[in-house]
């Protein structure tokens, strides 16, 4: 994992996490925090990757791949770098994610389809804990 984390002086959220090799590896608990956040900004940028990719992002620290529903799954362009913004913030219990090429969560864990190379993803959240 490569994530790292920066407290903010900020009235939308107190945390911006950055992780600049996600991969189809889960990330769990990436804020660091106990109890529940908001989630307020994603930046993901998916520009070394000519395909579609999928970032699935999870409520629990340590989700069964293929069991586990996502919470949220965003659609991530090839070749570009998106934004999202949840202008009332998303309220998730972990900041659990990973990357994937597949969209379906019907799949095994050796099954899951890996981006060709990392994603740099950036999550603003306020945490009640960090």
């Amino acid at each position: 994992m490569a994530a790292a984390i920066t407290g903010l002086q900020n009235p939308v959220g107190n945390l911006l996490v950055t992780d600049t090799a996600v991969t189809k590896v889960v990330v769990g608990n990436a804020s660091g925090g106990s109890g529940a956040l908001t989630l307020y900004q994603i930046e993901a940028d998916n520009t070394a990757n000519s395909a579609v990719t999928y970032l699935k992002l999870y409520g629990v620290a340590a989700p069964t791949i293929g069991t586990t529903e996502p919470v949220m799954v965003l659609k991530l362009k090839a070749s570009t770098k998106e934004y999202y913004v949840f202008t009332t913030g998303l309220s998730i219990a972990y900041l659990t994610y990973l990357t994937t090429t597949t969209v379906s969560n019907a799949i095994v864990v050796g099954s899951i389809g890996a981006p060709a190379n990392a994603l740099n993803v950036k999550f603003v959240c306020k945490n009640a804990t960090p």
